[in-house]
């Protein structure tokens, strides 16, 4: 099911199919990724997800409550913020609207954001914090040159890739790592 023709109605999907019509409009997209080859994965990955954001206006991701946001990135940080000095850079790959940045950046140096999604970066870049920036880039291969974070976040990222990309994740991770830096990819514990 997709959306109507013509300029999108707040009332559609009505609220209650709301959860299914993301479900199959992300299943066509999931279909997409697992269809393409590595020479296009790249490409596919930022065009599934801008068409997610845009086919979905009523995603979490556009719609979130700043606090109730701002007490999951706390959460993240209370779990994780020890581990970082103040002279670290922190990498969140997969930032999304960009909340985790915004609650490290006062803790560290510089805290880099990259997204596949150029909806949500230019979400994150809405309240980007001055030692902050914000790129579309590939999970696979970020736009960061070797050795260049000290901590290294890929949370609810894994899940989103082709199962034949998590090798080349897991690299392109400790590519940009310092020597004795520090990774993540799991959920904080409530």
């Amino acid at each position: 099911m997709s959306q109507p023709p013509g300029e999108p109605s707040k009332d559609w999907p009505p609220p209650e199919d709301r959860d299914r019509v993301h479900w199959n409009i992300e299943r066509g997209l999931r279909e997409e990724l697992l269809a393409s080859t590595p020479d296009t994965r790249e490409s596919v990955t930022r065009d599934v997800y801008n068409r997610l954001f845009e086919e979905v206006p009523w995603h979490k991701a556009h719609v979130t409550d700043a606090a109730s946001e701002e007490a999951f990135e706390e959460g993240w940080f209370q779990q994780y913020g020890a581990l970082t000095r103040p002279t670290d850079t922190v990498v969140d790959v997969g930032c999304g609207r960009g909340g985790l940045i915004r609650r490290f950046a006062p803790a560290v140096r510089e805290c880099i954001g990259i997204d596949a999604s150029d909806a949500m970066v230019e979400l994150a870049n809405q309240e980007r914090p001055a030692n902050a920036r914000f790129m579309v880039g590939s999970v696979l291969d970020p736009p960061l040159p070797p050795s260049s974070a000290d901590f290294v976040i890929s949370r609810q990222v894994m899940e989103h890739l082709h199962p034949h990309d998590v090798p080349e994740h897991l690299a392109a991770v400790l590519k940009i790592l310092r020597p004795g830096g520090a990774f993540s990819s799991r959920h904080p514990v409530d």
